[in-house]
């Protein structure tokens, strides 16, 4: 595996960089695939709030093991609380 620097971005598995979000609800679905070797899940949370289902996706390599643990552990339906960054992906399992 090779990392690329690329000037005035920083990003780190498992650290949150950017505008961050975090999501409290439900777990109604999880979907999990394969993607060039990494799993992925979508993830719909719903807020309680009346809003339509909110989908976030969860990318192996990005998090941390313990958060892909909780991650595949989550009862469907049950409590859900992750970190997402500006584009709905997650950054961190609560």
């Amino acid at each position: 595996m090779t990392w690329e620097v690329v000037p005035g971005v920083s990003s780190s598995i498992g650290v949150p960089t950017g505008t961050q979000t975090t999501i409290n609800g439900t777990l109604t679905y999880r979907v999990k695939y394969d993607a060039g070797g990494n799993t992925r899940w979508i993830l719909g949370i719903d807020k309680g709030d009346g809003t339509p289902i909110l989908e976030v996706l969860a990318r192996q390599e990005t998090l941390t093991t313990s958060d892909i643990s909780k991650i595949d552990r989550l009862a469907i339906p049950g409590f859900i609380s992750v970190v997402v960054d500006s584009s709905n992906t997650v950054i961190r399992v609560n």
